[in-house]
């Protein structure tokens, strides 16, 4: 038994950002195919769903990460008690054998741990197998995109008659909304403040349900593109458009993914405008400031300026 999920507002299996795991399409409802084993992890998470994952989006994403799971060696005919750490680990193990990078390994194995911790919460099995985490490196993804790069993006998608592609890039690398975010921006659900300057993200279409207003005003000419090209979104478009200028510019870069734009932000409004780290978490709608670390890289010429702007600071004779 698997979950049958299908929105072209929600992410795709571990996709915040990374591109190895395959496209699933998914609908809103979950659906029961033929003789689902009645105590095995499928049913279990459908009835189990809404609770453990609130937010639609993590819902929808977490449900297809259970899936693959599930197709797995026959995984959906198991009882809940008959899933071992031996079973998980052989389906990570898998994953990176299919090229998965670490985080996306992690994030498979964190959605089976809930599964399995909640049903031992719900006391249908006495504990929940202890499952291994890699460590991350916290720097194995400081991949952020130069103002060459983005002009080249850009000039990709425009030459290929993807105007609305270009767009979603110079939106995202301007403002570092999420790729969703602008989906929905595009869509009105997000809406435009009176004075026409800011995007006010509101908390259902976030991430982590937290509001912020986001200056619009330098692209505001590709969000007017956005709104008049909408509906324009599809998962199997926008992957196809990326795939394609992936090969073309970086096919050995798995870094190399739309959520870069949102890193390319970051590290320009750091080391370029020089806002202070609290200001880019709240512009970025981060709960906390160590996910802001991670997505800001330090430039060493922003560096330099940095120190001599401290040296100036000090009236130090010289010797």
């Amino acid at each position: 038994m698997t979950l049958d999920l299908f929105d072209y507002h929600t992410d795709t299996p571990s996709h915040n950002n990374d591109v190895d795991t395959p496209l699933t399409p998914v609908t809103t409802e979950v659906t029961t195919l033929p003789k689902p084993n009645p105590n095995g992890l499928a049913v279990f998470a459908q009835k189990e769903a809404h609770r453990m994952w609130p937010g639609a989006s993590h819902r929808v994403r977490s449900i297809s990460q259970l899936n693959r799971f599930l197709r797995f060696r026959d995984t959906d005919q198991l009882d809940i008690s008959e899933v071992g750490p031996d079973q998980i680990h052989d389906f990570i193990d898998t994953l990176a054998d299919e090229g998965a990078t670490i985080a996306t390994q992690n994030r498979y194995a964190a959605t089976i741990s809930k599964v399995l911790k909640t049903a031992a919460k719900r006391r249908l099995i006495t504990e929940a197998p202890s499952i291994h985490f890699h460590q991350e490196d916290p720097m194995a993804r400081p991949r952020y995109f130069t103002p060459e790069e983005v002009a080249k993006i850009i000039k990709f998608f425009v030459d290929r008659g993807d105007q609305w592609m270009a767009d979603m890039v110079e939106v995202g690398c301007k403002t570092g909304i999420r790729r969703l975010e602008i989906v929905n921006l595009a869509e009105g659900n997000i809406p435009i403040s009176s004075c026409g300057r800011f995007a006010v993200v509101v908390p259902k279409y976030t991430k982590n349900k937290l509001e912020r207003s986001v200056p619009i005003e330098s692209c505001k000419d590709a969000v007017a593109r956005l709104k008049q090209a909408s509906p324009f979104w599809s998962h199997r478009a926008f992957y196809h458009r990326w795939s394609l200028l992936k090969r073309e510019m970086a096919p050995n870069d798995p870094y190399f993914v739309f959520h870069c734009c949102r890193h390319t932000a970051a590290t320009v409004m750091t080391n370029n405008v020089g806002l202070p780290t609290i200001l880019v978490q709240k512009w970025l709608g981060h709960k906390d400031p160590k996910t802001t670390l991670k997505y800001v890289s330090t430039q060493d010429d922003a560096m330099i300026d940095a120190s001599d702007a401290l040296a100036n600071c000090f009236d130090i004779p010289t010797v």
